[in-house]
Parts: C-alpha cells; structure tokens; sequence
C-alpha cells in the first residue's frame, strides 16, 4: 500500500494495530488495505481511478462489510492513501457532494420516512429513543431540511 509520505504510513500502522482486536475491526482495515492495493494494481497497468475506484471498491469486500466498514476504509484511504485526495473526490461525487474541500461522506446513513406533519428530528429521536439509544443521528441533508424549516436542533 502506497502512503502520502512517512506519517501516513505511521498512521495506517496504528490504525491497523489498533484495529486487531476483533475481527470487526480486522475485516475494516483488511478491506481498505485489499481495496487501496487493488486500486494501485489498475493504476499502474494504465487505468485511470476515476474508471476503477467503485468497481474495485466492491470486488475488495470478500468479508460482506457493513456501511460503516466501507465508511472507515474510505475515511482512512482519503487521508493517509498516495491517491487520497482524487478518492474522496470521486467518492464524494458519486454521493452528490461536489465540494473539493469536503470530507469523506459518510455512506452509513439511514433513511427515515417522515409522516405528514411531523418532523425529521421528532421522528428520528422518537426511533432511537424505543431502541434505548440516548442521542440523535442525523445526516447532512436531514440537518439541511431541518434548519430550512427554521427549526431548532437541540
């Protein structure tokens, strides 16, 4: 796996080392590990990533990572990867998010179906509260239809 320059390379080895105690966590890294090598392996046969990163990114998964999975292995790829920087842009663009300065989207994101005069947050909070979960989860464009309606989040 090719890195951004030494500290990233003493990034990935923490990150792999910390991720060694359950197999949760060893498939994560072992997926964004596979993933980046394969990407590396089109590339120098002459294949530009914007024609290989998704394709690649699903033949990498021969454990069936979970959204999350996928999530932490891009987030770990765009920052500490040789190619990182065009990966999240692709990645970011295939999620309709077209800023280049943008962060890693996180795909892990849960659709709700939000009744007629009720709102995201009322029926998101509501949803975790029976599941005994304390806090709220909301995406970016659940947070966006939110503040447009001028409703508060706290």
């Amino acid at each position: 796996m090719k890195f951004r320059n030494e500290l990233a390379k003493q990034s990935w080895d923490e990150i792999f080392r910390v991720n060694q105690i359950d197999e949760y966590s060893k498939a994560a890294v072992a997926y964004a590990q596979r993933w980046a090598e394969m990407m590396e392996k089109g590339l120098e046969t002459g294949l530009q990533l914007k024609d290989i990163w998704h394709d690649f990114g699903f033949q990498a998964d021969t454990e069936g990572i979970t959204g999350f999975m996928y999530g932490m292995a891009c987030e770990w790829l765009t920052k500490l990867w040789f190619k990182g920087d065009e990966l999240r842009i692709l990645h970011n663009a295939y999620y309709g998010v077209t800023d280049p300065e943008a962060s890693a989207v996180n795909p892990a994101i849960v659709t709700v179906d939000v009744p007629d005069g009720e709102t995201v947050e009322n029926v998101i909070s509501e949803k975790l509260n029976k599941a005994g979960i304390g806090h709220r989860i909301l995406n970016r464009k659940e947070i966006d239809k939110i503040l447009e309606k001028g409703e508060k989040l706290d």
